[in-house]
């Protein structure tokens, strides 16, 4: 199976998703994905959260809903372009804490490493807690 048809086949999960205290979702619906992160692009330039600033001391978060297999096809032409945020079944959101938990547990992925299953996790962003010290612009 191709990396890129297991969005098309997976049933989705029933989550729980909490930023800043307001539920995005109370798990009563399935749900496709869940992004979170404070960096713009992934998977070689895939801009999956076009707003992010990754010095703010927030992250965005994306939901989507799509559920149909149409649905589907259109979040990840959108996704791909940048524009899946106006789509219906996403929603988006900002903030300093996560909240994400599922009675059955569920699997995410950081930088690439598949992690879990949990049935809860929580992240939160620690403002300016990285030092990167760089070379000068003129070397």
């Amino acid at each position: 199976m191709c990396s890129g048809c297991t969005g098309f086949v997976t049933p989705g999960l029933f989550l729980r998703v909490v930023v800043d205290g307001e539920v995005v979702t109370d798990g009563g619906v399935r749900v496709l994905q869940v992004a979170i992160g404070n960096g713009r692009f992934v998977a070689g330039g895939v801009p999956l959260l076009p707003a992010a600033v990754a010095d703010d001391g927030r992250v965005d978060v994306v939901v989507s809903f799509a559920m149909s297999t149409p649905r589907r096809f259109v979040y990840a032409l959108g996704a791909r372009l940048g524009l899946h945020p106006g789509n219906p079944d996403v929603s988006t959101f900002r903030g300093s804490r996560v909240h994400v938990e599922s009675a059955n547990g569920f699997r995410w992925n950081a930088d690439g490493e598949v992690r879990g299953p949990a049935r809860r996790r929580e992240w939160h962003v620690q403002p300016h807690a990285w030092t990167v010290l760089a070379l000068p612009p003129d070397r």
